[in-house]
């Protein structure tokens, strides 16, 4: 038992302490590299680092630390027998784990500092070189592209594009008219493509695939996702398989590549080119068609897949893989500059259900009889790469609509996805794996602007990150709703993913913040989880999600939700909202000063509010307002099975309300536990840290909580339990971004 033990070491940030990325002071501040990337500044000191007085006195001692080290990890036999030690452990996670306190740190350092990225000149470019060093694949220091002043430029990035022709005939020539100023600013991405197609060739000949394995990851992404419906489970203990996945050096880079193309991007000024008519340029190119179009409302028909769509403005419809790599091609690129824009598919029929959204060719099935049919289609669009390089930009501020089913709006596998809108009150429709939703890659969705969004998904999405992945939700503000279909039966929901821990009577979501890894005991497989971020920088929002949501995670993933203002909403029911399974990470980080809600519309049920079960660690922080939380069995800063559970709630008038005596301050290791596992720490703590607050518990024999109080349960009353809760006037030392 490490319940009582001096913290020795000094917490130095993920950034500097977990290296994820090397550091140059220089004397305008602390930069990515010493050259031309946009300079992003380190967080300050932790606030844990310095005082944690009300933590100090609700547990009486300054010595006693909340989180878990590599004693209470061998308590398990997971560990004892290696199956925690597999290549995609994030190197920093078990830093992260340590102590409970600093995971305020670990949140602003790891989704804070997005919004930096985002207020860059180069917002995308930045978050994809975060993404790889979060991921520990972080790229070199290799300069980003030089803008282009030669005149001959664009011939000349045509030309090595050209040669890229296996047939050694290179191009045809093209048709149609191409302004010479438009063809300069272009020249650097054209250029850049060619950089992120040797980048991924590299890839294919580090490791030599089975022909089979091969095609099916560029189909599903290595398919070891609990549900990817018609697939094929990819063993990664096949020849050549499990190094693929992993990527090392060469998926470093190619991340480099993409965040070189991103930066060629930004850097071209496409925006002043808005409106512009008359212009129309078709060229074929060993990597697919570039298509330049003018300002005209336009309907893009996007089969096959163009290397490079530049559209100069207009109201536009965009079918098929809008910003997306084309099977056997290594880069797709869709620039749209303003306008209104629709971004949809082929439909094929109508839906057994309106809450459905349409099929495609690939139509729907059901996986069970409870369940409804879901979506089989295989076409990944807008902003997906798979096994290469997808990026959408919509540059405008127009109020776009996009909708599709699967692997879309921001996805990765095997590669990097991107879509980036530059605002507008905008809608994101999707089914699964979508919105920012990564598998063994990095994925980025970012909505830029401060508009009324609206975004629907039900598994897989809105920040999911799976193994070797990094899956990224950005959102600049506005009043913004969040849903991915709970499904509850009891409320007549849309079941299509149907989870057991609710007794397959919700979807799981794995949403809004979600890591996520691979435990097959059957096989004796296991691969860590990811990183999932969603991240909010402000408004009223509004988050609806079921079964692993709202920053969770599962088997060494990490999972975050992070809002940085705003008078929120939050409904979940298991596992969720700081709540985290089986070595896994779970962070809600709510900050600002809004009024927030949390499960005041449904009723949750387990392991939510700043919950770890199985040697996990769960926190929610939420610094300011007068706050309601209804809490269910294993909530508000629990533990369970040798886990750590923390919600810290800084200021503000809250109310709590309990529908049971199961939680709140809650040390317990378990039943499931207790015989093989007793002296694993087991630390649940819950702190209100002043204003006039309201307990609403129900009669127990354990201590209850109460305005200006100390509680706490030992459920079994072992040593090995923890679990302290106390309201009082005073400082924390524990807060949202640290």
């Amino acid at each position: 038992m490490r319940a009582l033990r001096l913290w020795l070491l000094p917490w130095l940030g993920l950034l500097a302490g977990c290296a994820l990325t090397p550091r140059t002071e220089v004397a305008d501040g602390v930069w990515d590299r010493p050259g031309d990337w946009d300079p992003i500044p380190l967080p300050g000191p932790c606030q844990a680092d310095r005082a944690t007085p009300l933590l100090d006195r609700a547990l009486g001692s300054t010595e006693v630390v909340i989180g878990l080290d590599e004693a209470d990890r061998q308590s398990s036999p997971y560990a004892r027998a290696g199956a925690l030690e597999d290549p995609f452990r994030l190197s920093w996670l078990r830093l992260a784990q340590s102590d409970a306190t600093r995971l305020g740190c670990v949140e602003g350092e790891i989704a804070g500092i997005t919004d930096r990225h985002l207020a860059s000149p180069h917002p995308v470019a930045g978050l994809i070189r975060h993404a790889a060093r979060v991921l520990d694949l972080g790229p070199d220091d290799a300069p980003p592209p030089a803008p282009a002043h030669d005149a001959r430029a664009f011939d000349q990035a045509l030309a090595a594009l050209c040669a890229l022709d296996p047939a050694g005939t290179g191009c045809p020539p093209g048709s149609g008219v191409l302004p010479a100023d438009l063809a300069r600013a272009l020249a650097p991405v054209l250029a850049a493509v060619a950089e992120a197609a040797a980048a991924r060739d590299a890839a294919h000949a580090a490791v030599e695939l089975p022909p089979g394995p091969a095609l099916e990851m560029w189909d599903y992404g290595g398919n070891h996702l609990t549900f990817d419906p018609g697939s094929p489970w990819i063993d990664p203990r096949l020849p050549g398989v499990g190094r693929y996945l992993l990527g090392g050096a060469p998926r470093a880079r190619l991340y480099r590549a993409a965040s070189q193309l991103a930066w060629a991007i930004e850097s071209a000024g496409l925006e002043r080119f808005a409106g512009r008519r008359g212009v129309g340029y078709r060229q074929p190119t060993p990597l697919g068609e570039i298509v330049i179009a003018d300002a005209a409302d336009q309907v893009h028909d996007l089969q096959p897949a163009p290397l490079l769509l530049v559209d100069l403005g207009g109201d536009d419809a965009y079918y098929g893989a809008a910003g997306s790599n084309a099977r056997g091609y290594p880069v797709g690129l869709l620039i749209d500059v303003a306008g209104d824009d629709r971004y949809r598919y082929p439909e094929h029929g109508g839906t057994p259900d309106a809450r459905l959204l349409p099929a495609d060719g690939a139509g729907r099935a059901p996986h069970s009889a409870e369940a409804g049919p879901f979506s089989l289609s295989t076409e990944a669009r807008q902003g997906a790469g798979r096994d290469g390089i997808g990026m959408l930009f919509d540059l405008g501020d127009g109020d776009d609509h996009y909708q599709s089913l699967n692997m879309s709006q921001g996805y990765a596998h095997l590669g990097v996805g991107v879509l980036f809108d530059g605002g507008g009150d905008d809608r994101y429709l999707a089914e699964t794996r979508a919105q920012g939703a990564a598998v063994f890659g990095i994925a980025i969705a970012v909505d830029a602007g401060n508009g009324r969004d609206l975004r629907r998904a039900v598994h897989a999405a809105q920040g999911f990150g799976y193994s070797g992945g990094f899956g990224l939700l950005l959102d600049g503000g506005g009043d913004d709703v969040y849903t991915c279909e709970p499904g509850r039966l009891e409320r007549g929901g849309l079941l299509l993913f149907p989870g057991s821990q609710t007794a397959r009577r919700s979807n799981v979501s794995f949403c809004q913040g979600a890591g996520f890894g691979r435990r097959h005991d059957a096989h004796g497989v296991y691969l860590s989880g990811g990183v999932g971020v969603l991240r909010d920088a402000g408004g009223d929002d509004r988050y609806d999600a079921a079964l692993f949501a709202q920053g969770t995670g599962y088997w060494q993933g990490a999972g975050f939700l992070s809002d940085a203002d705003g008078a929120d909403t939050y409904e979940a029911m298991y596992y969720a909202q700081g709540g985290g399974a089986h070595f896994a990470l779970a962070v809600l980080a709510d900050g600002g000063d809004g009024d927030d809600r949390f499960n005041t519309h449904a009723p949750p049920s387990y392991m939510h509010l700043g919950a770890g079960h199985d040697l996990s660690v769960g926190a929610l922080l939420n610094e300011r307002g007068d706050d309601v939380y209804v809490i269910a069995g294993l909530g508000a800063g629990a533990s369970h099975c040798n886990g750590v559970g923390l919600l810290v709630d800084n200021a503000g008038d809250d109310a709590y309300r309990a529908l049971n005596d199961y939680g709140s301050g809650l040390g317990e290791v378990g039943a499931e536990c207790v015989e093989k596992r007793p002296l694993g720490a087991s630390i649940g703590v819950m702190i209100d840290a002043g204003g006039t607050d309201r307990y609403q518990y129900p009669a127990s024999p354990h201590l209850a909580p109460g305005d200006d109080s100390r509680w706490g349960q030992r459920r079994r009353g072992l040593p090995s339990e923890l679990g302290i809760g106390l309201d009082a006037a005073g400082e924390s030392g524990i807060h949202v971004g640290g």
